[in-house]
Parts: structure tokens; sequence; C-alpha cells
């Protein structure tokens, strides 16, 4: 599930503890989970995949301190929910039918620049043997090309990579779609049941909080939490 400013704020560092703690559990409570079940991520945008199960509870989902440092977690226990703060970034949910595993990462412009997507796929074939045709994706609410719009030059620029997901657009300007990035990298290990959100954070229509549209506009910060669990 996927919160979105009608659930509020879900971040202690953008709001007051208890109404924000009141917000995580009322989210749980929407969801028919429980929050003493849940794993929070702090994401260091890097690489790092770790694996947690139930003795990692309560990490996290009532004070920030504790949240587990990593920017993807997976699991193979049902009943364990993962939970991941977002803006603007990606948080993607990779989940084998098969093997019953289930991962949520984060996915900025700098873990697709390291390639975060293909090596969360290859680790689940190579320490998992996951087969690609059998691994589904939820690529959820995130900034979408139509909004992430800078000034030139982006740092994307001097990697090839990233040139068939960049457009320029007029008054120098360049357009970044970073799902799309995402989606080839998930192609070429085989995975193709992939759902894309249609939802644009930074869209000024959207009802989400967004970093990217807050800079422009001065409007008050928030996070959105994604949470996934096996059952």
């Amino acid at each position: 599930a996927f919160s979105d400013k009608s659930d509020k704020n879900m971040s202690y560092l953008w709001g007051n503890y208890d109404e924000t703690l009141s917000n995580r559990r009322s989210f749980f409570e929407k969801n028919q989970l429980n929050p003493d079940e849940a794993i929070m991520m702090h994401v260091v945008h890097e690489d790092n995949i770790l694996e947690v199960g139930s003795s990692d509870f309560k990490k996290g989902i009532y004070d920030q301190e504790s949240a587990i440092q990593t920017d993807a977690l997976i699991t193979t226990q049902p009943g364990v929910t993962l939970c991941l703060l977002t803006a603007d970034c990606l948080p993607i949910i990779f989940y084998d039918v098969k093997k019953s595993l289930l991962i949520l990462a984060h996915l900025g412009w700098k873990g697709t620049d390291k390639r975060f997507t293909q090596k969360i796929i290859q680790t689940m074939i190579d320490k998992y043997s996951c087969t690609a045709s059998d691994i589904k994706v939820i690529i959820g609410p995130g900034i979408r090309k139509d909004s992430y719009i800078f000034d030139r030059p982006i740092a994307q620029e001097s990697n090839p990579d990233w040139h068939p997901y960049l457009k320029e657009l007029p008054n120098n300007q360049i357009s970044v779609d970073l799902a799309s990035y995402n989606l080839y990298q998930m192609s070429s290990l085989g995975v193709g049941n992939v759902y894309v959100s249609p939802n644009d954070t930074a869209n000024p229509e959207s009802n989400n909080f967004s970093h990217f549209r807050s800079q422009k506009t001065d409007e008050p910060e928030g996070r959105l939490l994604t949470i996934a669990t096996l059952k």
C-alpha cells in the first residue's frame, strides 16, 4: 500500500512526533496490519540489500534513529511488513510468486545510476534461485519525466547510459525519465511483469507530498509511506 496526503505526513523529520506516530498507526490500521510487525528502512542512497525477519521488528516505526540503514529490505517471512518513506524517489516492490520472496527498494537517481534494480534482480536469481519470469514488480508513486526537469547541465549527461532517458527541452532544460531507466534494467534481465503507478508525485495536481515540488512552491513538506508484506 502507498500512502498519500490524505493519510498525512509519515516522517518524524517533517512533523510533530505524536502526530506522525498517530498517522503511521492509522495507516497500518487502515490496511489491517500490525505496526509492531514492521521494519522501517533509512535510505542511504547506495546499493545495499539487507535481509530481515521478525527479529528486526519495531526498528524505526517508533523512532527515526532505529530505522535500518539500507536502500532495500528483503524478507522471506510471512507477516513481516517492510516500510519505506519517500517524497519523489521510486518505491519499488519485487515479489517472486513461487519463492515467496519480497523486496522493497528505494530508487532515486543515484541508485538508478548504480543500476541498483539490476543488482536486486540478479541477487534474487543468484542467491534465492528465482526465475525472471516469476518475478513481479510494482513501481509506486514517484516523480515522472513530465515533472523531473532541470536546468542544464546535470550529472546524468556525463554518463552515456542515461542518454536514452534524457530529453532536451526549450530554455536549456532537460527532462529525466527515472522510471524508464529502471524498466530497462528490469527488461535486460528478463523481468517483464511490471506495474507502473501513473501517479507523478511532483505534479501540481498530485495528492502526494513532493520535495521537488515543495522546493518550487514553498508548500509544507512531508513524506509518503510504502508498506509491503507477505501473507
